[in-house]
């Protein structure tokens, strides 16, 4: 017998894709009725989110004052926008750091090996990425914009949806045609690169809205004048509002970038899928289980960064001392872990200077959740020593004594998130009291920060129960 190659008989990756998807289907019970089903509560749960977050903003925002602007900012938009920018940089880091393209799981076992075209298959996760991006965008920026007191119309409102969907759908496709680019020996690649890009977004977003907190006076008479003053220059009308003209070369950017991105995914190498596929499994598991550390992990590991031995020689005078520079040695290898920290911290500032927030509850709150977001990235290696415990077993210290070691580095950045929300407190109401309790909160986030960082995994074993997570 001969065996004849033909190469039409071959199936293509949309075949594939359908293929799978109808054995699935029929493992699962899938049918027409458990479809709508999904969709149904899928737009009900959507629907009672954005209602139910349009009302506490209404709510919060009708009980701030009206004579210093809300959230002590002039009623603008260009408070919003920066926000937006912000988001943008969180959403660009993130498509950096999880690809967008992958394949995990059994398409990284089953479907890249097969001799078809790649395109095919990885055709809905290119589409995927854009789509997703351009709803995100679409609703979180006019609920950004007007919640810093811009004047809420229907044109307005589509208008900022219009352009936060369109130039977060252009990054996402911009982040999925740089995953192509390889980077040379000793280089950084296309997709990391992406995500230093976001993380400069960030940065410039909340630099900015910490410079406009500032310049804008504490919650009070006082912040009126400057109020007034941004007001006159910027106006609740900025141009980006109504500018539908800015989505439109948007939008047409990401369908092409989309467009190119998709011919060009054919050509990415399977390893590459594979990690990227890992990553982000990895991060979809641990936000569903809804496990912050192990999503810290994802994102941090996932980043790919060249491994070099320093020539750096730090002296250590006993194991307490090796702990803490190891985890300041580790802290400072990642920029990244750095900038959050300081992006809490200028978040921190320009929520002690927001009306929106008043004096109560709601700025204690986001004091703490700054707080606690500050001294827990920095306890990274904390959450590295419970992933691998044979480290500190190594030591000779005990259990108690090691953790103690661990918790110096979040005591720093913890310190550092007191010093600026303390001074800007005490600025605003003049208590000096607001010292001691400052530096009190850090050392109670630092210890919060090492003990979440070695809390025990959650247990798989008792029996799943059913839940929309």
């Amino acid at each position: 017998m001969t065996l004849v190659h033909d190469p039409d008989r071959i199936p293509t990756g949309q075949q594939i894709r359908q293929l799978t998807g109808q054995i699935q289907g029929a493992r699962e019970g899938r049918t027409l009725g458990s479809v709508l089903v999904d969709v149904w509560y899928t737009v009900v749960t959507v629907g009672l989110c954005v209602v139910f977050v349009v009302g506490a903003a209404s709510t919060i925002k009708n009980a701030a004052p009206d004579a210093a602007g809300v959230g002590g900012f002039a009623p603008g938009e260009l408070p919003g926008a920066l926000v937006v920018l912000a988001l943008l940089g969180g959403l660009l880091s993130l498509a950096g750091r999880l690809g967008p393209l992958g394949v995990g799981g059994g398409g990284a076992s089953w479907w890249l090996p097969l001799p078809i075209d790649r395109r095919g298959l990885l055709r809905p996760t290119v589409l995927a990425w854009p789509a997703v991006a351009f709803g995100s965008g679409a609703v979180l920026a006019p609920l950004a914009v007007f919640a810093f007191g811009a004047s809420a119309s229907v044109a307005s409102v589509l208008g900022w949806a219009a352009v936060g969907g369109s130039a977060a759908a252009l990054l996402a496709s911009l982040a999925a045609l740089a995953q192509g680019v390889d980077g040379a020996p000793g280089r950084p690649t296309g997709s990391r690169m992406v995500g230093w890009a976001g993380d400069l977004l960030l940065l410039a977003g909340t630099v900015g809205v910490a410079a406009m907190a500032l310049a804008s006076g504490s919650a009070g008479t006082s912040s009126a004048a400057a109020g007034t003053s941004v007001a006159s220059t910027f106006g609740s009308g900025w141009v980006l509002g109504a500018g539908w003209w800015v989505s439109a070369p948007l939008l047409a950017g990401a369908a092409a970038a989309t467009v190119v991105a998709e011919r060009r995914s054919g050509l990415l190498h399977g390893g590459r899928l594979r990690t990227q596929g890992s990553v982000g499994e990895r991060a979809r598991v641990a936000v569903l289980s809804l496990d912050l550390r192990e999503l810290s992990r994802a994102l941090t590991s996932g980043s790919e960064r060249s491994r070099r031995r320093s020539s750096l020689a730090v002296p250590s005078a006993g194991p307490r001392r090796a702990v803490v520079l190891a985890d300041l040695i580790l802290l400072a290898r990642s920029p990244r872990l750095i900038l959050q920290v300081v992006v809490t911290v200028l978040l921190a500032v320009a929520a002690t200077r927001m009306t929106l927030l008043g004096s109560g509850l709601p700025l204690y709150a986001t004091l703490l959740l700054t707080g606690f977001w500050a001294a827990n990235t920095a306890a990274a290696g904390g959450r590295h020593a419970e992933l691998a415990p044979v480290l500190d077993r190594l030591l000779p210290l005990s259990a108690r004594q090691v953790r103690v070691a661990r918790g110096g580095v979040p005591l720093l950045a913890a310190s550092v998130w007191a010093v600026a929300v303390s001074a800007m407190e005490v600025a605003r109401t003049g208590n000096a009291l607001w010292w001691p309790v400052g530096l009190a909160w850090a050392v109670v986030l630092a210890a919060a920060a090492v003990r979440s960082a070695y809390r025990p995994p959650p247990t798989w074993s008792p029996t799943m129960v059913a839940s929309p997570m």
